[in-house]
């Protein structure tokens, strides 16, 4: 009886979160879905792409990114340094769909380190927690530019990697200033 009961329990929360989210937005925008891409991580060619969904004042969204970061990036010559991440988001909207927000990420990575004298590679699994702010400005109706800026700090991230005298260090906090484009419906 109480497996029984915890099931329904679980179709009744499944539900009504389907419902919520399958309600239509009343706002002074029609706007409720966006897509948007980071074109930094598709200049160095990865990606990063993340849907939203928008029930006023809060923005939701899931995203993944892939992409091997440079070492004018990272700072380190002798190693290589990719990742693929899945991200969730929650913004707090400020009056309306474009302006200004703030929010909390949290990323669960993959990072891969490799040296690239010897080949050696560690492949590690840390989870960045972090804030943002930005104000999303919208063109043309459905075009929207996002500038923003967060501050992370990277937990479980594990030690340094060395190879012989050459070590990769992973810092713990770190800001990111990026520029997002979009689509919005």
């Amino acid at each position: 009886m109480r497996q029984l009961h915890s099931r329904n329990l679980n179709s009744k929360t499944l539900i009504a979160a389907a419902t919520f989210l399958c309600m239509p937005v009343y706002s002074n925008s029609a706007k409720y879905m966006d897509i948007e891409v980071d074109p930094a991580d598709f200049i160095m060619g990865g990606y990063r792409i993340h849907t939203g969904y928008i029930r006023l004042p809060l923005r939701v969204d899931i995203g993944i990114i892939g992409v091997e970061i440079p070492s004018t990036f990272h700072g380190n010559e002798d190693f290589s340094y990719d990742l693929f991440g899945v991200i969730g988001r929650v913004d707090y909207l400020f009056d309306s769909y474009e302006n200004l927000f703030v929010g909390l990420e949290c990323t669960q990575m993959r990072n891969r380190y490799t040296h690239k004298p010897t080949k050696s590679s560690v492949t590690r699994y840390p989870f960045l927690l972090a804030t943002r702010i930005g104000y999303r400005f919208q063109f043309f109706e459905h075009l929207t530019v996002t500038p923003w800026v967060g501050l992370g700090v990277l937990l479980n991230k594990g030690d340094d990697f060395v190879v012989d005298t050459d070590k990769f260090q992973t810092p713990t906090y770190n800001a990111f200033p990026t520029i997002h484009l979009g689509w919005a419906f």
